[in-house]
């Protein structure tokens, strides 16, 4: 295992001596930690929250001026049926055994300083995990998401924790001798060729909502694409064994393209035109994203909370309006392997309409 996390939490009935907290935090660093966060969360003005309880930790940004939406956030989770209260916490990032005798609460006064303050959190609490599901599905709770949205710093893996634990990899990975690359390959064409198209990914609307003939495209449109056919990427990959050296990053792709120029490719092959909107990229921020008829069934299948789910679209739209599928590369695998013809726009949007 190249990452892993491990979460202590002691409930304010609970202690640990200053010793056996060294001792512990010695243990981790032997054990090969790189990173150990310690704190505290400042005393709720409500009820200690209770020993069974269900946290949601989002990580802040600092020095923003949210108060007041986290006050209105605050207030209304206490509609919610389970909620027991919501708290600021502060933690250290460091590695230096006995460090924290010089930063635990009560050596200073209660509260960390603010220099020492390397993140900040704010939990919300519930009485179990059942009843803080039940609320993630409220409309409440989802509103306050999606206001929360732009507080979060997407660097820090809030939003996308695969970040986060992919550049942690990446860094591990340096450290071997092992021969190891990775692949970019934009964005995946698949989802606009079902439900006909030969592919295991599941139903994702993104931009274009095919069979309602409306679309909701990110940034202006005309922001270049790479849409790639998995099962294209496996015949790169198949190829790819056979090389003798690997590069850190491997790329391979379909075809370039924009939004814009999708849309009027999907009209022509359907005949039809769409309802088009554009979502700026200030609106993206924001986590709002224009929703498409396809949403309303796949938000209720999706694993995860209504509210996420559209951060997570909308950050699909600023990664797109950012180039981070435009992966065109003088040493990609398409000039390597010019007999592995991709997959065209126009070809999945064809399979797709039969």
């Amino acid at each position: 295992m190249l990452l892993q996390i491990l979460r202590f939490n002691l409930l304010p009935s609970l202690t640990i001596s200053g010793q056996a907290f060294t001792d512990l935090r010695k243990q981790v660093a032997l054990a090969g930690a790189t990173h150990q966060y310690f704190g505290y969360s400042v005393q709720t003005l409500v009820a200690p929250l209770p020993k069974e309880r269900h946290e949601i930790t989002w990580i802040i940004r600092p020095e923003l001026p949210l108060s007041h939406s986290m006050r209105k956030t605050y207030t209304d989770c206490y509609r919610m049926q389970g909620f027991t209260g919501g708290n600021w916490g502060y933690t250290l990032n460091t590695n230096l055994v006995g460090g924290e005798r010089d930063v635990l609460p009560g050596s200073r006064g209660s509260r960390l300083e603010s220099k020492d303050r390397k993140l900040a959190i704010y939990l919300l609490g519930w009485e179990s995990i059942e009843l803080h599901e039940d609320a993630n599905k409220t409309p409440v709770f989802a509103e306050e998401m999606i206001k929360l949205g732009p507080w979060i710093n997407q660097e820090s893996g809030a939003w996308s924790p695969v970040a986060a634990f992919q550049a942690a990899s990446i860094e591990q990975l340096r450290r071997t001798n092992l021969e190891w690359t990775r692949f970019a390959v934009g964005f995946f064409l698949d989802y606009y060729g079902l439900p006909n198209i030969t592919t295991h990914l599941p139903m994702l609307t993104f931009a274009l909502d095919i069979p309602h003939k409306k679309a909701a495209i990110p940034g202006t449109g005309d922001e270049p694409i790479f849409f790639t056919y998995t099962y294209d990427v496996t015949k790169f990959v198949a190829a790819f064994l056979d090389e003798t050296e690997w590069e850190e990053l491997t790329v391979c792709y379909g075809e370039r393209n924009t939004w814009n120029s999708f849309l009027k490719i999907a009209e022509e092959v359907s005949g039809q035109p769409f309802e088009v909107t554009y979502d700026s990229v200030e609106s993206l921020q924001r986590g709002a994203v224009s929703e498409l008829p396809s949403h309303k069934a796949e938000f209720v299948a999706s694993p995860f909370p209504e509210a996420i789910a559209k951060q997570l679209l909308a950050i699909l739209g600023i990664w797109a309006v950012n180039g981070q599928f435009d992966i065109q590369h003088n040493k990609s695998l398409n000039a390597k392997y010019p007999d592995i013809k991709p997959m065209a726009v126009r070809d999945a949007l064809l399979i797709g309409m039969e």
